[in-house]
């Protein structure tokens, strides 16, 4: 949607790797999904514990090692070259989130599904996938004030396959996500600027001195053989400085929402302007009863006051959906709390 939205704004390969992840992944594997939760739900209906039922359990570990099998082939190669550029900060920013979103699901589901080729339960399972969210949570670095120019394809397909590979190799071999090992920028810059030694690798986007230190010297001999072999030279990483934007004095939010509210603005258009819901500017709001500042007939019509505060007053309910249940459904839940509230006020 984004891409389509602003289609002129972009460069790259986007559209053809999308394209494939989901006509020749995601669509075919979410039938094999289907049909397979089916077949499961008849082999497990008069097992008592299907975590110990050899048929279920040697199932499982077919559709297992099938769901790696397509999901590498037709969902992590074809994103892994795509690439994009665009000079409209917006769409990059949402752009890019979506990306790293579907990198991070695809990265958590691999890991998961790798980690129960030797047999399934639930709770290995629930393990596993809280390692995964883990790992990501303590690996998300901080944003630096320093950028480089944003390197999203490459002159150097056959070093890129190489040194993915080698990621893959290592991820494996230490039980990790593959961008554990380098994320895919990671991946780009190495081919940009042939780092071949470890101040020029912990230069490069997401290679911290740790990353460096344990796998730099397999990095940097795959380089290093590349560039023998087509003699080429490193480059060096040129940053420009980012100027530190002022921060924002922090608000009363309810205060700020009340300014507005003073302004002549309706509760709609505080809501619009300010991005939250109208429950929320209407509880704002609220707050300011007490001192006066706001009345409540102001967020309520007058009649629908009185209405609701007579029945509240008569009917007996254990909660505002027991109460929404009894009565007229025209009195919404803010409704029902600003009147709830007002009542107690009153009577302490």
């Amino acid at each position: 949607d984004i891409y389509y939205q602003n289609k002129t704004s972009f460069k790259g390969n986007i559209i053809a790797p999308l394209e494939t992840i989901k006509d020749n992944g995601i669509v075919p594997l979410l039938q094999v999904s289907t049909s397979f939760r089916k077949q499961l739900a008849a082999l497990s209906l008069d097992v008592v514990n299907p975590e110990e039922d050899d048929t279920i359990q040697e199932r499982l570990k077919k559709a297992i090692n099938y769901f790696i099998k397509n999901t590498e082939e037709h969902i992590k190669k074809p994103f892994e070259t795509l690439t994009f550029s665009t000079e409209n900060k917006t769409v990059k920013k949402d752009f890019s989130k979506q990306l790293d979103n579907l990198e991070d699901e695809i990265s958590i589901k691999l890991f998961c599904l790798n980690g129960l080729t030797e047999g399934f339960s639930i709770s290995k399972y629930l393990d596993l996938r809280a390692k995964a969210v883990l790992q990501k949570m303590e690996n998300t670095t901080s944003k630096t004030r320093k950028k480089r120019a944003e390197v999203t394809s490459t002159e150097h397909p056959v070093l890129f396959e190489q040194l993915r590979e080698l990621r893959n190799m290592l991820a494996q071999s230490e039980d990790l996500i593959h961008y554990q090992i380098f994320t895919q920028a990671s991946l780009f810059e190495m081919c940009e600027y042939f780092p071949i030694n470890s101040k020029q690798l912990t230069a490069i986007n997401g290679m911290g001195k740790v990353r460096v230190q344990k796998y730099g010297a397999e990095i940097i001999e795959v380089i290093q053989n590349y560039i023998s072999e087509h003699n080429l030279e490193p480059k060096e990483i040129v940053f420009t400085e980012i100027e530190k934007k002022p921060k924002k004095p922090k608000i009363n939010t309810k205060l700020a929402s009340l300014e507005l509210f003073k302004e002549g603005k309706s509760i709609l258009d505080i809501a619009k302007e300010r991005d939250l819901t109208t429950g929320t500017i209407i509880n704002h709001l609220a707050s300011f009863i007490d001192t006066g500042e706001v009345k409540i007939t102001d967020l309520i019509p007058k009649d629908k006051y009185e209405e609701l505060k007579k029945i509240m007053k008569i009917t007996e309910f254990d909660s505002f959906l027991d109460l929404k249940n009894k009565i007229d459904p025209k009195f919404t839940y803010s409704e029902l709390r600003l009147v709830a509230t007002n009542l107690e006020t009153k009577k302490k």
